[in-house]
């Protein structure tokens, strides 16, 4: 009888021990689901928020952009379009084509003081000026500048075209025709 005493002894310790494991299962996947929707909860409240940053952001940008049009007008250059490139981080580049020579005006506009630029007025001007001084160099190659691709982004970044003289004195000459 001691031989049958200790089976039922193993039987119900191994039912408990499935019991137990059973709400030990049960309480692991409501923690689960549970962790899974604070997630799912957290990813949505996340991507509301780079939205509205990134709406921000541009909403800025795009506002210094339009208080840089006539600035980079009077310096001899216009705005020929504007690009919103979303990334990480996300950039605004903006094309910008040289109309007038323009040196002296760059020049006067950085040395003013009392000029009233914003920063980001001043480094976009201070750019220009830079790549301006390269025009000795790019000449002796035949070179003149295009276009220039303002990239507002971290950090600002200005790509110069370069296209040859007699490219431009070309596209002139079909263009006055």
């Amino acid at each position: 009888m001691t031989l049958n005493r200790w089976k039922d002894k193993l039987k119900e310790t191994a039912e408990h021990a499935k019991e137990i494991s059973q709400e030990a299962t049960s309480k692991a996947l409501d923690l689960s689901q549970g962790a899974n929707l604070k997630a799912h909860e957290l990813g949505s409240h996340l991507m509301v928020e780079t939205r509205a940053k990134m709406q921000q952001a541009l909403d800025n940008t795009l506002r210094d952009i339009e208080r840089l049009r006539p600035i980079l007008q009077e310096a001899g250059f216009i705005i020929r379009d504007i690009m919103f490139t979303i990334s990480v981080p996300p950039h605004v580049k903006v094309t910008i084509r040289k109309i007038a020579e323009c040196a002296d005006e760059l020049n006067t506009l950085l040395a003013d003081p009392e000029s009233g630029l914003s920063d980001t007025q001043r480094t976009v001007l201070s750019m220009l000026a830079k790549a301006n001084s390269m025009t000795e160099v790019t000449a002796k190659y035949g070179y003149v500048f295009g276009e220039f691709d303002l990239t507002m982004g971290l950090p600002p970044q200005l790509t110069i075209h370069l296209i040859t003289k007699s490219v431009l004195d070309t596209t002139q000459t079909v263009s006055h025709e």
